[in-house]
């Protein structure tokens, strides 16, 4: 089954600089980053894009990505073939950089610093043009096959009620919508497939619901009734996530005894879902939910913003190796 892939969402830039902190300051009680490497990847909206593109190994789906991305950071896109129909009319429009300086002998974080109010906010938000655009590029999609939907909302200003209004009234021509949100109101997401959020979201949402007594995550399915949305991976950290649909339901315990670094892994969970629901349509939820859990737990592994470094097919084989033990 070909389909396609569209993400729409907030895209960032997370930029990493690699130092040796061997030494405090003479001027104050800090450490001297000395630098060693700096790197760049896709965040937020750009990372589940490329998610999606490192599960995919040789099928060549086709994955578009609708977001505020400046050209200069278009090579990004172009290098794993994710298509990028809208860019900025100026060249001189800024990213949403996430600055983490890292410490090379701990792997830990030292300090992030983000550059987002210094940023233009009208510029982030798409306009009506851009969501027309959308709007047809899921009905051109839908003609060739079944196309799912990523929303990658990070709250920075590009998904809007008026944007999701327009997304959801072409609903019957997307197979599944999956939603990765921050915010606390969800109101705009009623109908969704499926909602991704950590504990500490699920709990703000809850409260918005007026759910507050009941946000304990035995209570999912009462969630999922009032916000009507079908399904929900509830992620944990260090202790795995629990799962929900219909009457399904399931606990996993995490998968990675070091993590290092769980930045971006919530991206990594959303892009499993979504490829494992479109790619392997009659596939089990259980079997679906544990590899998102297995690829997360690998990413919480790799310094920095990292994608699944399997593909589909060996999560699933993962998954299936784990059963025989």
């Amino acid at each position: 089954m070909k389909g396609s892939f569209i993400v729409i969402g907030d895209i960032m830039i997370d930029e990493t600089w690699l130092c040796e902190c061997d030494r405090l300051s003479p001027e104050a009680p800090i450490p001297v980053a000395s630098l060693i490497e700096k790197e760049e990847r896709l965040g937020g909206a750009g990372n589940a894009a490329a998610n999606l593109r490192a599960l995919d190994g040789n099928d060549k789906t086709p994955i578009i990505l609708y977001g505020h991305l400046p050209r200069q950071y278009k090579e990004f896109t172009d290098k794993l073939d994710i298509q990028l129909p809208i860019l900025p009319n100026t060249n001189n429009a800024s990213a949403n950089i996430k600055l983490r300086i890292t410490d090379t002998r701990t792997g830990y974080q030292i300090v992030r610093v983000d550059n987002e109010q210094l940023l233009d906010k009208a510029t982030l938000s798409p306009n009506e043009n851009t969501e027309t655009a959308i709007v047809q590029s899921i009905t051109d999609a839908s003609k060739k096959g079944p196309v799912t939907v990523i929303i990658s909302d990070y709250g920075k200003g590009y998904i809007t009620p008026r944007l999701m209004r327009r997304v959801m009234s072409c609903y019957d021509e997307m197979t599944y919508i999956i939603v990765d949100t921050r915010r606390e109101d969800i109101s705009m997401f009623q109908g969704v497939d499926w909602i991704t959020p950590n504990e500490h979201e699920y709990a703000r949402m809850c409260k918005e619901l007026g759910l507050l007594p009941n946000f304990h995550p035995e209570n999912l399915h009462t969630f999922l009734e009032v916000a009507e949305i079908h399904g929900i991976i509830l992620t944990r950290g260090h202790r795995g996530m629990i799962c929900q649909a219909d009457n399904w339901r399931a606990v996993l315990p995490a998968t990675n005894a070091k993590a290092i670094d769980v930045t971006g892994a919530g991206d990594t969970v959303t892009a499993t879902l979504a490829y494992m629901l479109m790619k392997y349509e009659k596939m089990h939820y259980n079997t679906m939910v544990r590899a998102a859990n297995v690829a997360a737990g690998m990413v919480c592994e790799i310094q920095g913003t990292a994608t699944s470094p399997c593909s589909a097919e060996e999560l699933l084989y993962k998954v299936t190796q784990e059963d025989k033990f």
